[in-house]
């Protein structure tokens, strides 16, 4: 019997790969994050959108921990990308300018 023909296959939500091998590997799931693995090599753009959500998440940490060490008030976390940016541009955390954010959004959606 022979080899079957070299393949690649990546998953779609993280960044596991594996790259020219003879193993049928069709209908696997992710070893890393169970989620669906496709095969075919990754692109550049679903690297780039994979590298942008990872840093993304980097800045909400980094929101969270600022908030947590600054104020008491839980933030939510689209306001904690807010923060986290803030911070990495080196803006002072102002607590009654993010608790203000949250006084206008709860407004906006009771008008809703």
């Amino acid at each position: 019997m022979s080899k079957a023909p070299k393949q690649s296959f990546y998953c779609m939500n993280c960044d596991w790969e594996i790259t020219e091998t003879h193993k049928y590997l069709d209908g696997i799931k992710c070893p890393k994050c169970n989620s669906p693995v496709m095969t075919g090599k990754r692109s550049l753009e679903m690297n780039i959108n994979n590298e942008k959500e990872h840093i993304k998440k980097q800045i909400k940490e980094l929101g969270k921990k600022v908030a947590v060490s600054q104020s008491t008030t839980q933030f939510p976390e689209w306001s904690l990308f807010k923060i986290g940016m803030h911070a990495i541009l080196g803006m002072p955390f102002e607590t009654d300018y993010y608790e203000s954010l949250l006084e206008q959004k709860v407004c906006s959606d009771a008008n809703n």
